[in-house]
């Protein structure tokens, strides 16, 4: 975001935060938080046979976020992050701001609600719970690998939604909404409005149960499809092995190749989980398992269905006192298909322990440790060994909030 814009937006959203009409003086509120969070890392990847080693010490991030009620029925929040990063070409540290969201809510009663605004769209338990710079609120170092930044599963979009809660006993709960979509993100020539839903229930305290679902399309794109018919099936197998070969002016990385061969597709996610939190039990569970489907929307297209990713993840934690030792599993499988050839055909088993440690509820420590074992098989039929990668990484991280 361009800083001569998001400073004097960040001043707004502080002077919003502190003003307050005369007339709704006794009914207004306000309030600002503030999260900060470092730390460290090693990791040792393999990779036949060959080592990789680094260890740094992670960016440090820090994040304010402003709330603010006026009356019963209307509120704000903005959410605003700043990351420190090297500059190699200065040579120095500096800070990138980010405005991660900024949304107005009305609540017309507790069974709905309206929002309008940029906030992380509703697709699981995780997205729902912890946001981007809140890690004190997170059980563990950084996102499941599935749910970062900008993944398929984890974006920041414009959107407009209708939301509800506290239907039934069963404590019921709804999230519909439409957004601006990944093609306009990702595919900056192209215009696209995604739709999705989100449902829950608390049947009993602190058990929660969630089903997702999120439609996302990718319009068609003239360039795009002019190089799709270019390349050929060949072309394409070579060009997702060695983009460079392509020859091609529109890219020369592969990320390009796949928006060159799956524009005027669908993404399609479904997400499922059962979680305990927070609860009279010292037992911490969250369950998640995502699939998204990238299925063509034009019945000539050569790739019906060209990616599938299947995720899922396990988090097991036990309180005792203010020390929370964890258990974490993840499984990721990636799959790229042409119709005679697959292209991609990749998974990750990851395997983590850490600990968590409360100083008090404004300071946190955390020591993890993850063994995970990626897998690829870049063909069917006559295909080389598979390539496998194996990596070590340990971290800590301090988290504060205020």
């Amino acid at each position: 975001m361009n800083k001569t814009f998001t400073f004097p937006l960040l001043l707004a959203l502080i002077w919003l935060a502190d003003y307050q009409p005369l007339s709704a003086q006794s009914s207004s509120s306000y309030n600002i938080r503030y999260f900060a969070h470092t730390g460290g890392t090693y990791s040792n990847n393999i990779q036949q046979g060959n080592h990789d080693t680094d260890v740094k010490f992670d960016q440090a991030v820090f994040t304010i976020m402003s709330t603010a009620s006026f009356g019963e029925k209307l509120t704000f929040l903005g959410e605003f992050t700043l990351e420190n990063s090297f500059n190699a070409t200065e040579k120095e540290l500096e800070f990138k701001p980010n405005l991660h969201r900024l949304f107005m809510k009305y609540n017309f009663s507790d069974y709905l609600a309206v929002m309008v605004g940029k906030s992380t769209l509703p697709v699981g338990y995780w997205n729902n719970n912890f946001y981007r710079g809140g890690e004190i609120t997170q059980p563990t170092i950084g996102r499941p690998s599935f749910l970062q930044e900008n993944s398929y599963t984890h974006i920041t979009d414009y959107t407009v939604m209708l939301e509800g809660g506290g239907i039934s006993r069963f404590n019921m709960g709804y999230s519909a909404y439409a957004f601006t979509g990944r093609a306009s993100q990702y595919l900056n020539t192209l215009k696209g409005v995604g739709f999705g839903l989100d449902l829950h229930a608390e049947p009993i305290e602190s058990l929660r149960i969630g089903y997702s679902y999120k439609h996302d399309p990718i319009p068609a794109d003239p360039l795009h499809a002019q190089a799709l018919s270019t390349l050929g099936e060949n072309g394409m197998v070579l060009a997702i092995i060695d983009p460079a070969s392509t020859g091609l002016g529109i890219t020369t990385n592969r990320e390009g190749i796949y928006r060159a061969i799956f524009q005027n597709h669908d993404i399609k996610t479904s997400a499922f989980s059962v979680v305990y939190m927070d609860g009279m039990l010292p037992l911490e569970l969250i369950t998640e398992y995502h699939m998204s489907n990238w299925e063509a929307n034009d019945p000539d297209h050569p790739v019906k269905q060209g990616v599938i990713q299947d995720d899922f993840f396990l988090y097991a934690g036990y309180h005792i006192k203010k020390l929370t030792p964890y258990l974490t599993y993840s499984y990721e499988q990636f799959i790229v298909d042409y119709p005679t050839t697959r292209l991609v055909n990749e998974y990750v088993n990851a395997y983590g322990v850490g600990m968590r440690y409360s100083f008090t509820p404004n300071a946190i420590v955390k020591l993890e440790y993850k063994y995970s074992a990626d897998y690829q098989a870049p063909f069917s039929g006559n295909q080389p060994v598979p390539s496998s990668n194996f990596n070590h990484w340990a971290g800590f991280q301090i988290a504060v909030g205020f």
